[in-house]
């Protein structure tokens, strides 16, 4: 599995050691503060990114996707 680090990541709640880590060509688990906090899918080349306690900004899923993205 790939996986993207980010010491202090753009992000609007300020995770600690955020990190994605590509499953496969259509799930990706994002991590931070030592816990799975979601994810991102892509169906029909859109991408998405759902999360279970935080409330995201359109920049904090852009910056998600783009460095999904890389992975």
């Amino acid at each position: 599995m790939k996986t993207v680090r980010f010491d202090k990541p753009p992000i609007s709640f300020n995770p600690y050691n955020l990190f994605i880590e590509k499953q496969n060509d259509v799930y990706h688990k994002i991590f931070a503060d030592g816990f799975e906090i979601g994810y991102i899918i892509t169906r029909n080349n859109e991408w998405v990114v759902q999360m279970e306690k935080y409330i995201l900004t359109d920049n904090d899923k852009e910056f998600l996707i783009d460095a999904a993205k890389q992975l």
